[in-house]
């Protein structure tokens, strides 16, 4: 079986990304002469053994393979020997041995021996993960735990929870050889152990996470929020908490390795989570993201999982202007207090985009980073009064509500919008001929996603097909507004132009246009068949509407996504042409990002 291990490991390498996005951290252990018992908790970069074994002083590097038969009893490590079963072996390039070498590879979660002939610092640079190893039950595990090194645990305490690790054997490696240590001895982090499982068991350690997916977070370019979820094992009352730390340097990839291409860090990863408890300045509860760090308590006999829902700021993200690929990358450590201590990555594109294909086509060579569809929720909640000064506004009765839809293109251009439809353009193909003659159809240019409008031409709808699927059906997502009815004096259907006088959604940017609601216009209040004035005298009625941005939410409820997916500020408009005097209203307005397409209507 040990032929398709290594096979299994050189594929591994063959098939490395030739762009990674990771998180770093660095390992670090002091060797002392003779044999050294070691615990890998990140995966390292490179994974390659050749590349962290050059010293001169270390002799081997040795894995156990526990997956076919259980431990009874340990191998005195002098014993060793290149060929000895269920051992994996590592000669560095600098010995004789390294031809005969069987291990290639280095692991995440994994324990290894190593060999030196004098005292020396080893520093393996590796990316954070969740990956874990289930226990072999009624067997000895060659493993390490993930503890914090500033706070002493025993293994008792570690194991207090955990029945298949109760009266169990504990061995650690003194003086080259395997000796027997009671449960009450501290652990040491980074230091690999002979822990004797009972049963069956996945235990995680006092404290388990959860990911909705993958072994670190990743926020990519659109995503906003991770569910975390976190569970404590422990006795009495517990609490875990969780706080952000800077990522170690990227670190350097090897000449020999001209394929692959790691990530330049572009910053830090700005971290808020949901808190439920926090109070504002008036002491009323309130639910809102705030900064990390975060606590979360477990009073004595409570065991269920609890979740942590992290968003990332990307309004708070540092500038980058430096080489790419690049990522913002960022540390979450998650401790108990009691010993626990465990090390997640989390990674993130920032706001900048680089154009689409279709857009490149076009000349395009950058993308607004606020590009795309917005939809605003409008709350009106003051109106001038008659026989008033016209800048006098006071409080309404009632909140009036009204949605109010802009459109952002690649260039930051601005268009208010009274519907749009979400459609998909399939994509085209080629027919080519495989290397063993068979005829295969790939990909030429990829399908993608369509905005459409009102003033969509037939030609273009004929080529496009609905975007969606709901109950098994060809669904178009529609989003519409009845506060508009953008049409020209011709009575045709209009995306109107906007003045926006900086940034979209920064602190002081204005976004402004003026309308005219046409006397034939049908939502005309004018023509309504119950107005006195119906069939006789109508009137055009103007419409002008600015809305000023804002850096903090206009509502003053700090939600995910606020200055990258929502922003907001106060919405105001002057009405004329319904009375003699200009009607003035005015309220407060929070985008959210429904799409980010840059292009109506295919660009026709």
């Amino acid at each position: 079986m040990r032929w398709k291990y290594e096979v299994l490991i050189l594929t591994s390498l063959t098939l490395m990304c030739t762009e990674a996005r990771a998180q770093w951290v660095e390992e670090t252990f002091n060797l002392h002469p003779g044999w050294n018992a070691i615990y890998l908790e990140a995966q390292p970069f490179p994974a390659q053994c050749e590349y962290h074994f050059n010293d001169p002083a270390i002799q081997s590097v040795w894995a156990f393979d526990d997956r076919f038969s259980p431990v009874e009893f340990i191998t005195d490590p002098n014993a060793l020997q290149p060929e000895t079963p269920d051992w994996y072996f590592h000669a560095p390039p600098h010995k004789e041995a390294f031809h005969a070498s069987t291990l290639f590879a280095l692991e995440a979660a994994r324990a290894y021996l190593i060999h030196a002939t004098a005292a020396t610092t080893l520093a393996i640079p590796g990316r954070p993960t969740l990956r874990d190893r289930d226990w072999a039950p009624n067997s000895l595990n060659f493993r390490g735990l993930h503890v914090d090194p500033n706070v002493q645990i025993r293994f008792n305490k570690y194991f207090e929870a955990s029945p298949a690790h109760q009266g169990i054997m504990i061995y650690r490696l003194e003086n080259d050889a395997w000796t027997s240590i009671p449960a009450t001895t501290f652990i040491k982090a980074g230091e690999a152990y002979w822990i004797e499982c009972k049963e069956q068991s996945d235990y995680p350690g006092p404290v388990d996470i959860r990911l909705t997916e993958g072994t670190f977070l990743d926020y990519s370019q659109n995503l906003v929020e991770h569910l975390v979820g976190f569970k404590h094992f422990g006795a009495g009352n517990r609490s875990i908490m969780v706080r952000s730390l800077p990522t170690a340097p990227v670190p350097e990839v090897p000449e020999t390795l001209p394929d692959v291409t790691l990530e330049a860090l572009a910053g830090e990863v700005p971290l808020e989570y949901l808190d439920y408890d926090s109070e504002d300045a008036n002491s009323d509860r309130t639910i809102q993201f705030v900064d990390l760090p975060a606590t979360i308590p477990f009073p004595t006999g409570e065991t269920a999982e609890k979740q942590l829902r992290l968003a990332v700021a990307r309004r708070e993200m540092a500038p980058y202007d430096g080489p790419e690929p690049s990522s913002y990358q960022t540390l979450l450590e998650v401790k108990d207090g009691d010993g626990f201590r465990r090390i997640v990555g989390v990674t993130s594109k920032g706001t900048s985009r680089a154009p689409s294909k279709l857009l490149a086509e076009k000349g395009v060579t950058s993308v607004d980073p606020m590009a795309g569809l917005w939809v605003g929720t409008v709350v009106l909640n003051h109106v001038s009064e008659p026989f008033q000064s016209p800048d006098t506004l006071s409080p309404t009765p009632a909140e009036f509500i009204l949605r109010v839809m802009v459109h952002l293109d690649a260039s930051g251009n601005a268009k208010l919008l009274r519907r749009a439809t979400q459609m998909w353009r399939d994509g085209t193909y080629r027919v080519t001929t495989d290397p063993q003659g068979n005829q295969v159809r790939e990909v030429d240019t990829p399908g993608y996603y369509v905005l459409v409008t009102p003033t969509a031409p037939q030609s273009l709808l004929n080529q496009l097909v609905p975007g969606s699927l709901r109950d098994g059906r060809p669904f178009a997502r529609r989003i519409s507004t009845a506060a508009f009815s953008l049409r020209d004096s011709d009575g045709d259907p209009i995306d109107q132009p906007m003045i926006l006088s900086g940034p979209f959604g920064q602190e002081g940017s204005v976004l402004s246009t003026t309308l005219m609601l046409e006397a034939d216009d049908p939502v005309n209040p004018f023509r309504h068949r119950y107005h006195p004035d119906h069939g006789n005298n109508t009137y055009a009625i103007e419409r002008a509407l600015a809305i000023t941005f804002s850096s903090e939410p206009p509502d003053s409820a700090n939600l995910a996504g606020w200055g990258n997916t929502q922003v907001g500020g106060m919405y105001e408009e002057t009405l004329r042409g319904l009375k003699r005097d200009p009607i003035q209203v005015e309220g407060t307005v929070r985008f959210q990002r429904a799409s980010t397409v840059s292009v109506l209507n295919d660009g026709i």
